[in-house]
């Protein structure tokens, strides 16, 4: 499972980070409402903690935002990244597998020295799987 990043409060974000939204916005007089989960980019960071961050949404509208009216992107992609992980373990898939390849330097060094285990393969005729 993927490790979960550590929520650090006291952390400064700088301009250009991406962030979700944790609720909605409500409409206001000069900005479009926001919905939950809505994502948008930092585009001023507070001197203290006290004040608020100034975040852009793709709709082109802004909003002040305190920090903990939103979480990070990569928060989010990271905890997806982990579900979908467990999900796919839950399939069992290895023990379907017929044959494996191996990609990276080990097949670009026996193809250098001609240590192909199955040449053929390369031309449309399948393997005899090695056992």
């Amino acid at each position: 499972m993927v490790a979960r990043i550590p929520h650090n409060p006291m952390m400064m974000l700088p301009v250009g980070t991406r962030i979700v939204l944790r609720g909605g916005l409500a409409a206001r007089d000069s900005a479009a409402g926001q919905p939950a989960g809505a994502v948008g980019v930092i585009i001023k960071s507070p001197v203290d903690q006290r004040h608020s961050y100034r975040v852009r949404f793709p709709d082109g509208s802004e909003a002040p935002l305190r920090r903990t009216e939103f979480v990070l992107l990569k928060e989010v992609q990271a905890e997806a990244a982990g579900l979908r992980a467990a999900v796919i373990a839950d399939f069992a898939l290895r023990e379907y597998v017929l044959r494996r390849r191996v990609v990276g330097s080990q097949v670009y060094r026996s193809a250098l020295v001609n240590l192909d285990p199955c040449p053929t393969a390369m031309h449309g005729v399948p393997c005899v799987p090695q056992n």
